[in-house]
């Protein structure tokens, strides 16, 4: 423990410090977020992303700020489930007007 830490301590803020540096990394997570849809070229999830980080900096308690990352993770959820519905019905497609060209000609 640091010197800064011991008096942060003794006076009684150190569980506030922990507490923003937790609602910080609560951020930083949906941030990384942000950067992984932003080079996947998707820009509406990036923004939601950026929106809800900045939200969660800003955020006056711990508690505020799990329930914005869980807000932001039921969109993800969401959008998940759009996508996976999407993605059945385009391989039900393909399985049900493809036709096999294999032929065992031995």
């Amino acid at each position: 423990m640091g010197f800064f830490d011991y008096i942060i301590s003794k006076l009684g803020y150190g569980n506030l410090v922990k507490e923003r540096e937790m609602i910080l990394e609560l951020a930083d997570s949906v941030e990384r977020y942000a950067d992984r849809y932003r080079q996947a070229d998707n820009d509406e999830l990036a923004g939601t992303a950026e929106n809800f980080a900045g939200q969660i900096r800003e955020a006056g308690s711990l508690n505020q700020a799990k329930s914005l990352h869980r807000q932001f993770l039921d969109i993800l959820r969401k959008k998940d489930q759009d996508l996976d519905g999407d993605d059945e019905s385009d391989s039900d497609d393909v399985s049900t007007t493809g036709s096999s060209s294999y032929s065992d000609n031995s």
